[in-house]
């Protein structure tokens, strides 16, 4: 099984036991970014926590009991001009969803379309 496959295997074993509405949330997130940005891949971090990667990893999903989070590296370098990523550690920042409208949050896709952008000036 190539990276890819196991990464997403491991997502859908890992939302077996979540609520309906975490587990539309994270497939829905994952099609977002799979919709927004080809080529990047999807794959098990060093940590084997469900990421994005470009170049190098930049985003991550994170279920938790009433939310799911779409965290980001570099959070910290990111404009934000939609004012959604929370956090307060040295570089990473999140994204909360609640629910499947939370993707339709003003500055969320540009916040991605950065976060990527971040990545391939990177080296």
């Amino acid at each position: 099984m190539g990276q890819e496959a196991a990464a997403t295997a491991q997502l859908e074993r890992s939302l077996e036991e979540e609520p309906p509405v975490l587990r539309a949330l994270t497939m829905a997130i994952q099609k977002l970014i799979g919709t927004e940005l080809p080529g990047v891949e999807e794959k098990l971090n060093p940590w084997h926590v469900y990421s994005f990667k470009g170049r190098d990893y930049f985003c991550y999903l994170a279920v938790s009991s009433r939310h799911v989070s779409l965290g980001f590296l570099k959070g910290t370098s990111l404009s934000d001009l939609g004012r959604l990523l929370e956090g307060t550690g040295k570089n990473l920042r999140h994204v909360k969803f609640r629910k499947v409208e939370d993707l339709d949050r003003p500055g969320l896709r540009e916040l991605i379309a950065e976060a990527v952008e971040l990545d391939r000036k990177k080296g």
